[in-house]
């Protein structure tokens, strides 16, 4: 393999130069005690500030993760870390109050393997 000080020197320069623009990390919720889960949700239709709503909820709440508009039945879908089902059920009212009338359903599916990162 190469020497440590190379692959730091290399590393750095990447940084410096915008190639490496950030680094993550992976883990299983679940060595934590937490639960990761996908709440899918169907709307009558994302038009005027529906989709915003969702996104700034989305943004502000501590356990949604990431959001996505998809297309088919589901319209919206957010990531979620769980560490109590009592947050499931409060993050559920959330969503029925920030889209109204227009949520016509919502469906958890838990994530059980991440495959690829």
């Amino acid at each position: 393999g190469l020497p440590s000080s190379t692959v730091a020197y290399r590393t750095e320069r990447m940084l410096q130069s915008g190639v490496i623009i950030g680094f993550a990390m992976a883990y299983d919720d679940r060595l934590l005690g937490r639960e990761a889960i996908v709440l899918s949700v169907a709307t009558n239709g994302l038009g005027g500030c529906c989709y915003e709503n969702f996104f700034e909820l989305a943004q502000k709440h501590p356990q949604v993760s990431w959001i996505a508009r998809t297309l088919g039945e589901w319209d919206v879908e957010f990531g979620i870390i769980l560490d109590e089902v009592q947050d499931l059920h409060d993050l559920l009212q959330e969503i029925h109050s920030v889209g109204g009338k227009v949520v016509q359903g919502i469906s958890s599916h838990a994530i059980v393997r991440t495959l690829k990162d």
